[in-house]
């Protein structure tokens, strides 16, 4: 058996990044290859979020299911037993459907969205706001706009029932 003490010292110190890319690549072994696909699907859900970054930082396209915030603040805000609506407004014409919304307080990533037919709910941890939306609004091409603490969501309209 050999002792650390009989093999030479080197005079450089053992490079960090290295020592630590050689742990987790011995944890990925040992883990059978787990990191790796962690990390492919780390880097695959990022090259979805990719487009959305070059979208203007004031505008974001609303999906069907939207959430954007952070679990703890939504188990606050589910914890408080009422949540006034907030002061709003909603304009509709035969082309569009604008919901104004002044949510004090709010940031955008206290925000969170829910669009499903003919129902739309906002969330704050201060306010709840849910609405009926007209039968042919087009969902998928509403756009959402938050500036001082006023949300703005838009949506046109196809004119057609459902």
């Amino acid at each position: 058996m050999t002792d650390h003490k009989d093999q030479p010292q080197s005079d450089t110190p053992p490079d960090p990044e290295a020592a630590v890319q050689a742990r987790l690549t011995e944890i990925d072994l040992r883990l059978g290859g787990l990191l790796s696909s962690v990390s492919d699907g780390v880097r695959e859900f990022a090259d979805r979020l990719r487009p959305i970054a070059d979208l203007a930082a004031d505008t974001v396209h609303v999906d069907h299911h939207i959430r954007v915030g952070g679990l703890s603040e939504f188990q606050e805000a589910a914890s408080a037993k009422s949540r006034p609506a907030p002061e709003h407004e909603v304009r509709q014409t035969t082309a569009d459907w604008t919901l104004t919304a002044h949510l004090p307080g709010a940031s955008l990533a206290s925000i969170r969205i829910d669009s499903r037919p003919g129902q739309l709910t906002v969330d704050t941890p201060r306010h709840r706001l849910s609405i009926q939306l007209p039968e042919d609004l087009a969902r998928e091409q509403m756009e959402m706009t938050f500036r001082a603490e006023t949300l703005t969501l838009r949506a046109p309209r196809t004119g057609e029932e459902a």
